[in-house]
């Protein structure tokens, strides 16, 4: 069924951390502006608040995330827990939501998420929103060339270089 732009229904996967959240909350912002209707789809660990936007549908899933064990880690390893504790939740939230009445036509998905697997198991379109800066994706390019050059992983420090190449494959 072909539907016209302004009753299109978006799902956004925001990140559950500050810097993620609040990008994808403007995004959608301005997307719903545009007439498009949006569903943000999300942890419950460090949730938005429905109240502060009125206009969106929320949907939640339980991802068993301890909050006082993720304040006590590194950055790396809250990315890697949360990932481990969000991305089969998630996929089964959307399934959910697609089989019933009001379907999603498009997923955009933080790209810390693996919205390319959900997007793919429901045969929807996928976009990703970066949240880094133009920087920062600059220098993700890199990571592949000083790998080749045996530079990366540094011995005893693979996280980060992981991540990333983790990321590419799902691409």
């Amino acid at each position: 069924m072909v539907r016209s732009r302004a009753s299109l229904h978006l799902a956004l996967f925001p990140f559950p951390l500050q810097g993620h959240i609040t990008p994808m909350m403007q995004l959608a912002s301005l997307l719903h502006s545009r007439g498009f209707s949006i569903t943000i789809v999300h942890a419950h660990f460090n949730a938005p608040d429905p109240r502060n936007h009125p206009h969106f549908r929320f949907e939640s899933f339980a991802d068993g995330i301890d909050p006082d064990l993720v304040a006590g880690m590194g950055i790396i390893d809250q990315v890697y827990t949360i990932i481990a504790h969000c991305e089969q939740p998630l996929v089964s939230l959307m399934k959910r939501i697609q089989s019933g009445d009001e379907f999603v036509d498009c997923i955009v998905s933080d790209s810390l998420y693996s919205g390319g697997r959900v997007a793919g198991e429901l045969g929807l379109p996928w976009v990703v929103l970066r949240t880094n800066s133009p920087t920062s994706f600059m220098l993700s390019g890199s990571f592949v060339l000083l790998h080749q050059l045996g530079y990366l992983p540094v011995k005893g420090e693979a996280g980060i270089f992981s991540l990333f190449c983790g990321q590419l494959k799902t691409l």
